[in-house]
């Protein structure tokens, strides 16, 4: 089911930013590497 709902994923030097892609100039969420990798990890399965 896609719903639009999309989020874009940028690369920091201490992590990664991330934003809905349909609010580009919303809130921006600051995710640290070791947390992302994490997430990416659980996501993955």
């Amino acid at each position: 089911m896609n719903q639009g709902a999309c989020v874009e994923v940028a690369f920091a030097d201490d992590g990664v930013l991330v934003r809905d892609s349909k609010d580009p100039t919303g809130s921006v969420v600051r995710v640290g590497a070791r947390e992302w990798t994490a997430f990416l990890r659980r996501v993955r399965g």
